[in-house]
């Protein structure tokens, strides 16, 4: 677990920065504490905390950790310094030490390396531009409440931007927003957009409006988490890569409206701007092409988490439909397949008419459509390939400000570099994910 984390971290740094005052403990200022560990000394701390790390992972420096309830009679009683973590420690005899060594330098035929992390990030931290006040924020969207729940920093207004969209290409997102060089945060009581400082961080939000989920049945809902679910686990290993090197997504469902516009899938999908660009259309691929649980093994495992989550109310899509932990029960492979067409049916229908969309962070407007349009073209969304726009009586209204549902905190998945589900060896160790054993 802890070196999963370490392998999460996208830098490391020495405390030997601090100047061993105690003022970094009153100083309140995020920025003062911030530019201690950006300095360049701080940066070649980091090389060498890296590189001492790194020395320590030889066959030679492992550690074996046995869960017991006696201790072997030549172990010595030790007790661990921070915690008081008693534990005892037994050195193996030498025939062990030397087969284990052997093992090391001549590994399993089954085993192979990891293959390179394509997502890996080389971006340099931006400039941080002063911030100007914009006289087209309102004043209210900055008071309490904000708008839709957010409230908005001066100099981070959404602006609307023209979608180039090739000839012949789907028409998607009919509306895209731009808010550059900031990001949206969760405060405490409302959701902000703040200046993103000097961290080349983008997001890309797509709205896929589906009358089917408006109109969606006990059934229909059922089988709609049950693909969501699955989806989630099914996208763990693809994009382990991806989340060791800081990027996350998130797919959603949400149906907080009267109209169809209201209701539909959302894709979230956030990076440094030098690997969102591949991040994000090999996610919506991968959801894309997504139908359903792989086999009747997986099914049974999403199936039996639904139904839990009917039990501690924690999935909101499956509260209030009468029917849905029967539909639950008896829904087969075939039926979540068709539903999942359906969704893409759907959502094509509309599409063109009422999508929208939203990129924010340490990227222009140009690199913003460019990505829109690479995430579109990875999703089996089939929309008119003409270049005549919806009319107005088709098209949807973007309003002064994104709509709520792009504004809207995402849960984001992962990051499965903290995942044991996911750690070496340990899955079938702990059977920690159910994947061992039938359960």
């Amino acid at each position: 677990r802890p070196a999963a984390h370490v392998s999460a971290s996208r830098r490391f740094f020495d405390p030997a920065e601090w100047d061993g005052s105690a003022q970094w403990q009153t100083d309140l200022d995020r920025s003062s504490k911030y530019a201690r560990f950006t300095t360049q000394r701080a940066k070649e701390a980091s090389v060498q905390v890296v590189m001492k790390l790194l020395q320590r992972l030889r066959p030679d420096c492992a550690r074996i950790t046995l869960n017991s309830s006696k201790a072997e009679p030549e172990a010595i009683p030790m007790q661990e310094q921070i915690l008081g973590v008693k534990y005892s420690e037994l050195k193996p005899d030498s025939i062990l030490s030397k087969q284990w060594l052997i093992a090391a330098a001549s590994p399993a035929e089954w085993w192979s390396p990891p293959p390179p992390n394509v997502y890996l990030s080389k971006a340099e931290r931006v400039s941080k531009p002063p911030v100007v006040p914009d006289p087209e924020i309102k004043d209210t969207l900055r008071r309490k409440g904000g708008l839709n729940g957010v409230l908005w920093s001066e100099g981070c207004r959404a602006r609307l931007v023209e979608p180039s969209w090739r000839q012949g290409s789907t028409r998607v997102p009919r509306f895209l927003w731009h808010v550059p060089g900031c990001v949206y945060i969760s405060g405490q009581f409302n959701e902000l957009v703040e200046p993103l400082g000097d961290e080349p961080l983008a997001t890309a939000t797509l709205w896929l409006p589906a009358q089917c989920i408006a109109d969606a049945s006990a059934k229909s809902r059922a089988a709609g988490r049950l693909w969501l679910l699955s989806l989630q686990r099914a996208l763990e290993g693809p994009l382990y890569g991806s989340a060791l090197a800081g990027c996350r997504w998130e797919a959603a469902f949400f149906a907080s409206g009267p109209k169809s516009q209201d209701a539909g899938l959302r894709l979230s999908l956030q990076g440094y701007n030098d690997s969102l660009p591949k991040f994000a259309p090999d996610v919506a691929r991968l959801i894309g092409q997504h139908t359903g649980p792989s086999n009747s093994d997986e099914l049974e495992i999403v199936r039996r988490a639904a139904l839990a989550e009917i039990r501690r109310g924690a999935a909101a899509s499956l509260q209030g439909s009468s029917g849905v932990g029967a539909s639950l029960a008896r829904l087969t492979l075939s039926e979540i397949r068709d539903e999942s067409e359906s969704l893409w049916a759907s959502i094509s229908a509309s599409a063109e008419a009422s999508s929208q969309a939203l990129v924010a962070g340490a990227i222009d407007a140009v690199e913003a459509g460019t990505l829109l349009q690479a995430i579109v073209a990875a999703l089996p969304v089939l929309g008119a390939e003409s270049a005549t726009p919806p009319s107005p009586a088709q098209s949807a209204d973007p309003g002064e400000r994104p709509m709520a549902v792009l504004t809207r905190r995402p849960i984001w998945q992962g990051p499965v570099a903290q995942s044991l589900c996911l750690a070496s060896g340990m899955s079938s160790l702990l059977d920690v994910c159910g994947r061992t054993f039938s359960r």
